[in-house]
């Protein structure tokens, strides 16, 4: 009895020794698991560290599985040695990381463990934080905080590795999102790119101001940051149709939908990415999470660089003082046109004070006020002017007569304008506004912009392009801060420099509406003042010539055939000859010379270029001693050199020239920025016809730069080009020639605009 007791004792003693064993092992397997739950694998400390260094992860060599190019990137580099992407990153790999990087473990704040134990993932992303601005040279890697929409797992328009969030559409390739979705996820990101998701933080999201398509019963469709999402709701107690709401979601649950329906509408007076300022209604504010949606020929989602100012074409949604949402319901119609005067010799958009007055009765429209003036009266506004209570005024002229503004000139004298005249104050100063019908704008675009004396036909073809060039820009979001489509200058079109005239008021009657259009879309008419026998394409401005089919570089002549001038030497030989079949050959600027020395040149550079630089920084690099360009402050280059052509586009147009002097060398990008960086002021040309020209900028960068000397000694340059303007388009001294040859304008339009049409748009 007492042995078997024993021996049932014994048993009862294995029984539990072998549970405490196997509860031990549990426990361990257990930890292990949650640990490698809270690991990060080599393939995605790859993409972290490969998608941080790259500008552009499509220069990275593609593999079989998604992880090979980030992997092959960061072997060669020598930041890990990965054999096995898929398992989990040790303290070794840290360890050859942090050597690459020439830091340590202390350095980072990190504790050093055995080469073989696992980091885990939050010690990663602190470390990858921490040495971020080591290997994000552009700075451009961020943390945010975004609700996620969808992936292709519930977003059938979703591509492979697409994510829609709060905060854009970005590519999550090799990573986990499923789980965060209708939840509020922390990402690190660069560019359009997810590197990695450091944590699903919660569990309720507030979908702001998505559009409604329809809400009925349990269902609620929806369109929300690009997405189409369909929820089910609880029963809805009424049913909503396009509006805008907030949608709040708790544990993927729809807990709330919080419709908005206060609207407001008006002409828009002005945009910016802060407020939007609204006739009747001022500078009202947009909220943070703001959204514009085009609701007529189809649906999208727009910005507020799509509200287009001088037209009414959107209902605002207000909720607590802000524009939470706009809906365009209608599409433009053309017909009004809204200019920025510039102040003498184009020189600023800003005035210190503006004159104005009239042949006729005026008006001045201010605030809630309207002040009658009479004929002859001169009102004199500045900054201070109790006009600008409300930071703008208008003078509208009775019975359709002109409002002149007598503090500015123009080669015609003092100006007068059709339409109205708008005084805004801003903080750099006052802009004035003319608002004119686009016909009227014409009547002062065309003749300033070709001589009227070469006739109606080639009046006609300035016409159209104008036109044209007007009407895209009514959509062009550059001036939209200060209320405007266009400026009164070269930089857009030249407009009231010269008083209105027959002939082109006969030209622009003739093709009353007419533009040019390719796949029924308006063209943007780009053209310039004389070719050196050759244009070029859009790939002069740095755009992609294939999505401009229409402008090409060809030969300006009857054989319209095509050379290779982006070779040095095949253009140096162009340019040094002429040919007789050249439309433009008899104009000044067909081909043109200016000899300029050492001390010219680099005295001239010198005095701009730091102005340039902080203008336009991502256009001036300077030579580091590696060998490599970068964005650096400079003041000066020293004495120069030598001047090298480092890129020609199609045609032989230079975007990139490099500048060696005695202090630093530079590289130049783009057309605009050689013109006047390379120009003198006051700069002698000798033309075509063996006239002189006085210039402060090189005429086009159809050029070569050729070295004099004096025995061994570089004393300056001869610079020798052609062309007047950027080459894109339209010569308007070709046209002249060409309608003096019997061309119509339609076969002129075609020659310059390839494939294009010439249509009506009212």
């Amino acid at each position: 009895m007492n042995r078997k007791r024993k021996k049932l004792t014994l048993k009862t003693v294995i029984i539990v020794i072998g549970a405490v064993i196997m509860s031990v092992i549990l426990l361990l397997v257990t930890r292990n698991i949650n640990n490698n739950s809270n690991t990060i694998t080599r393939a995605e400390a790859a993409k972290m560290i490969a998608g941080a260094c790259v500008s552009d992860e499509k220069t990275l060599t593609e593999g079989t599985n998604w992880y090979d190019k980030y992997v092959t990137y960061v072997n060669e580099v020598g930041y890990m040695h990965i054999n096995e992407p898929k398992n989990n990153v040790t303290y070794g790999d840290i360890k050859i990381f942090l050597d690459a990087l020439g830091k340590s473990f202390e350095d980072v704040g990190l504790e050093e463990k055995k080469d073989s134990f696992q980091i885990k993932k939050n010690d990663f992303v602190n470390l990858y934080i921490d040495v971020i601005g080591l290997l994000d040279k552009e700075g451009t890697v961020k943390t945010i905080d975004a609700g996620i929409i969808g992936t292709p797992s519930n977003i059938s328009e979703a591509s492979e590795w697409q994510a829609y969030t709060t905060e854009g559409i970005y590519n999550f390739e090799g990573l986990v999102l499923d789980n965060a979705i209708d939840k509020t996820a922390t990402l690190i990101v660069k560019g359009n790119s997810i590197l990695c998701v450091q944590k699903v933080s919660e569990d309720d999201v507030t979908y702001k101001n998505v559009w409604v398509e329809s809400g009925s019963k349990s269902t609620l469709k929806v369109y929300a940051y690009g997405a189409y999402r369909e929820f089910k709701v609880s029963e809805l107690s009424e049913d909503i149709q396009g509006v805008l709401a907030d949608i709040n979601i708790s544990n993927k649950k729809v807990t709330g939908v919080d419709i908005k329906t206060d609207t407001i509408k008006g002409k828009v007076l002005s945009v910016t990415n802060d407020f939007v300022e609204i006739d009747g209604y001022g500078k009202v504010p947009l909220e943070k999470d703001y959204k514009i949606y085009n609701t007529y020929n189809g649906f999208a989602i727009k910005t507020y660089t799509d509200i287009v100012v001088g037209y009414s074409l959107q209902d605002f949604i207000v909720a607590d003082g802000e524009i939470c949402g706009a809906i365009i319901s209608k599409p433009l119609n053309a017909d009004n046109i809204r200019v920025l005067i510039k102040t003498n010799g184009s020189s600023s958009l800003f005035h210190n004070n503006v004159q104005i007055s009239s042949d006729n009765n005026f008006t001045l429209y201010f605030a809630t006020s309207e002040e009658k003036h009479n004929a002859g009266e001169v009102i004199t506004i500045d900054k201070n002017s109790p006009y600008l209570v409300e930071g703008r005024v208008k003078a509208i002229a009775d019975t359709e007569g002109l409002i002149k503004i007598n503090s500015i000139n123009r080669s015609q004298g003092t100006p007068s304008y059709e339409g109205s005249i708008e005084i805004a104050l801003n903080d750099e100063g006052l802009t004035i506004t003319n608002e004119v019908l686009i016909e009227k704008y014409l009547k002062r675009v065309v003749p300033s912009e070709m001589p009227v004396n070469y006739g109606v036909e080639a009046l006609k073809v300035q016409a159209i392009c104008a036109r044209s060039y007007a009407y895209k820009q009514l959509t062009n979001s550059n001036y939209s801060r200060y209320g405007a489509h266009v400026d009164d200058s070269t930089q857009y079109q030249v407009y009231n420099n010269v008083n209105e005239s027959a002939g082109s008021n006969e030209a622009i009657a003739s093709t009353d509406g007419e533009v040019i259009t390719y796949n029924n879309e308006v063209v943007q008419a780009y053209y310039y003042s004389t070719s050196c026998g050759y244009t070029t394409d859009v790939s002069l401005w740095g755009s992609n010539p294939a999505d401009y089919p229409y402008f090409t570089a060809h030969s300006v002549n009857q054989d319209n055939n095509v050379l290779d001038l982006t070779n040095e030497d095949t253009f140096t030989a162009f340019i040094k000859n002429t040919s007789s079949k050249d439309f433009d050959k008899d104009f000044s600027l067909y081909r043109w010379k200016c000899d300029a020395t050492i001390n010219q040149l680099s005295d001239n550079l010198n005095s701009k270029i730091g102005e340039r630089y902080k203008a336009y920084p991502d256009r001036i690099q300077k030579l580091n001693a590696n060998g490599t360009y970068e964005s650096k402050s400079i003041s000066t280059v020293g004495k120069i050199k030598s001047i090298t052509v480092d890129k020609r586009v199609a045609g032989g147009a230079i975007t990139c020239l490099i500048v060696k002097g005695s202090e630093a060398t530079v590289k130049i990008d783009g057309e605009n920025n050689i013109r006047y960086l390379l120009g003198i002021d006051k700069q002698t040309f000798t033309t075509t016809t063996g006239g002189l020209t006085t210039m402060s900028s090189l005429p086009s960068t159809f050029c070569i730069f050729e070295p004099t000397y004096a025995g061994n000694e570089l004393t300056g340059f001869t610079i020798a080009g052609g062309g007047y303007g950027h080459g894109i388009g339209m010569s308007q001294n070709a046209v002249y020639a060409m309608t003096n040859r019997s061309w119509t304008y339609n076969d002129i339009i075609q020659y310059f605009y390839n494939g294009t049409t010439i249509s009506k748009v009212y």
